[in-house]
């Protein structure tokens, strides 16, 4: 069988409402959904300790059960695999996400290693618009598939930072792993997959990565960069036609009709709302369960071209900035 690993909480019950519905509806999925319910006190950026127990309604429960998503607790998966609370609450934590996305993956990777064909986690706010099988066709080599957003890393402020997080100055040359990395491609952990021993052996990985007292590591996507780029993991790239992250694509270039997002004409498998795309997540919710709203959702032409107009400047500001005054 194949498995698609998610995680999220009850505050994000509109975006796994969305993607449980379009995965079984649109995506075809019949394959096991396992969800963990992990809810984390604070923000993203001042994070907290992990809550006890469950976070979702009854009715909430009910719809995955009708959905037939397995759902683990994240405390509860903890406890089964004696690991304690005091283990997690002393790695260090940047960010919310960190460092449990993979310890729950790992632990919910194990739980099928040897029942699994293929092992995928997705986001939560991604929206699955045609079969998913195509995906897992292409998993045909030992290695993890993942997908590119637009930019290099240095062209990221906030994943430059948080890549230059990681201290490699005592065991290597941090002036390579810094230019090594700025210049490498970015690419997002919203999506990655693979046979369910590669799976499962890159999570291992990562969360022995994250938390090791020599090296930190910052958040999830900056791992995964650092191992492909840094470290060279065996990783293989899909087209954007699998799956589409949003988040450094021009927004205004999106049209949502149908409840499918296109992109200069593609339609992709699956796509990912990261990044500032809380409208067009909302137009293809409301299309996708007919709570009504406009059928075609696009910017209006003289926005797209002012839109590009201020890129323009912004980009030769900062051009000019680089080149600095002239002797």
């Amino acid at each position: 069988m194949d498995v698609i690993i998610t995680g999220g909480n009850a505050d994000h019950f509109p975006y796994l409402e969305l993607f449980v519905s379009s995965l079984r509806q649109n995506g075809g999925f019949s394959g096991t959904i396992a969800l963990c319910d992990n809810a984390i006190e604070g923000t993203w950026d001042r994070p907290g300790k992990f809550r006890e127990g469950g976070s979702f309604s009854p009715e909430q429960l009910q719809f995955f059960a009708k959905n037939q998503v397995e759902v683990f607790v994240y405390s509860e998966l903890l406890a089964q695999n004696r690991i304690s609370r005091e283990q997690i609450d002393a790695i260090p934590s940047p960010t919310q996400r960190y460092p449990h996305k993979f310890i729950y993956t790992t632990l919910i990777s194990k739980n099928y290693l040897t029942k699994a064909k293929n092992i995928c986690f997705f986001d939560a706010d991604i929206y699955f618009q045609k079969p998913v099988q195509p995906i897992f066709e292409r998993f045909t080599e030992d290695a993890v598939y993942i997908v590119a957003e637009r930019l290099a890393i240095g062209q990221n402020h906030f994943l430059s930072k948080w890549i230059a997080h990681s201290d490699f100055s005592k065991l290597s040359d941090q002036g390579l792993y810094l230019s090594t990395m700025n210049q490498a491609l970015n690419y997002c952990s919203g999506f990655f997959g693979g046979e369910a021993r590669r799976f499962h052996s890159l999570v291992l990985l990562c969360s022995l990565l994250t938390t090791n007292s020599w090296t930190p590591f910052f958040s999830d996507q900056p791992t995964l960069n650092i191992l492909k780029s840094f470290f060279h993991y065996p990783f293989i790239e899909l087209s954007r036609e699998h799956v589409f992250h949003l988040g450094e694509f021009p927004k205004e270039d999106f049209i949502v009709q149908n409840a499918r997002l296109s992109y200069g004409g593609m339609e992709s498998i699956a796509v990912h709302f990261n990044g500032p795309t809380k409208e067009a997540f909302e137009a293809v919710k409301s299309q996708f369960f007919g709570l009504g709203g406009p059928q075609v959702v696009r910017y209006h032409p003289i926005r797209r071209a002012w839109v590009k107009a201020i890129r323009a400047l912004k980009n030769a500001k900062k051009n000019l900035r680089k080149m600095g005054p002239k002797p």
